[in-house]
């Protein structure tokens, strides 16, 4: 006969009967004894139990083991743990903020090169535009030195002034007006003062001190019909525009520029001097 344990463990014993008495396999599996075949049989039955309870004892046992190491590596780094959080955020701090300013750098170094490419274009476009100005101020010099000084009567007066500058401002996209100031000396002033009926200012609006020369404003654009007087005899011995230190504009909290450029009463000779632009010089 052949009996199986729990765990698939089996135990043999056999018996047999000769006559009035048993024969059986004895418990220590080293010999036929006589009488033994029930005793062989608890004995085999026994032992299964036996081996199945020492068994689950080991398994618990092993289980038990398993849970104290784990238990005591968590007990014996428990202070360390917390030490550990703390140098691993800081770790990933520093390393956050390295790739932070890479990643800035870099976007700074873009904006830069965009920012110098704009105002390179900004500049070109400024540099177009203003002389773009310069030679249309030239071309009205011209203008009213040809219809003011060379026609007699004059062709041009206020009216015809501005009317004119004001359909021709969008060539001049950096000046917010133009105007014209006459020459006029000390001994012209009372003269000058009664044909036009008005006195000549200075940039305060008062009487204007004696001088040698003055430059009153007699034409100009609607946008700066406030001017009244404004010496522009800086640049009367230059051929070219000339510009002014900036200065707060009268009626305007804004500062600006004076660009100025001669008129001549006559024709000039080929290469003038000095003296002879300054003798010619109208305004």
């Amino acid at each position: 006969m052949i009996i199986y344990s729990k765990f698939r463990v089996p135990f043999c014993f056999y018996s047999r009967k000769s006559g009035s008495e048993t024969w059986g396999f004895s418990s220590s599996g080293l010999k036929w004894e006589k009488g033994r075949g029930r005793e062989a049989e608890k004995e085999a039955f026994l032992m299964g139990l036996k081996m199945q309870s020492h068994h689950s004892v080991a398994v618990r046992l092993n289980e038990q083991m398993g849970t104290k190491r784990g238990y005591t590596f968590i007990q014996a780094n428990r202070a360390w743990l917390p030490k550990f959080l703390v140098f691993w955020i800081m770790l990933m701090a520093v390393f956050s903020n390295f790739v932070y300013n890479k990643m800035d750098a870099a976007n700074k170094e873009r904006r830069e090169e965009v920012l110098v490419s704009m105002c390179d274009q900004r500049a070109r476009m400024l540099q177009d535009q203003f002389s773009v100005s310069v030679n249309h101020v030239h071309a009205l010099a011209i203008l009213v030195s040809t219809f003011h000084y060379y026609k007699n009567p004059s062709a041009i007066d206020q009216e015809t002034f501005a009317e004119y500058t004001a359909r021709t401002a969008f060539e001049r996209p950096l000046l917010s007006g133009v105007a014209y100031a006459q020459r006029v000396a000390y001994s012209e002033r009372e003269r000058f003062e009664k044909q036009h009926g008005w006195t000549i200012k200075t940039m305060k609006r008062e009487a204007s001190p004696i001088r040698d020369e003055y430059a009153p404003v007699i034409f100009s654009q609607e946008t700066v019909s406030y001017i009244e007087s404004l010496d522009m005899m800086s640049g009367e011995g230059y051929w070219k525009a000339v510009l002014t230190s900036p200065f707060r504009l009268l009626g305007s909290h804004h500062l600006g520029v004076v660009l100025t450029f001669p008129v001549y009463k006559s024709k000039l000779p080929p290469n003038p001097t000095v003296e002879q632009r300054i003798e010619a010089t109208a305004g």
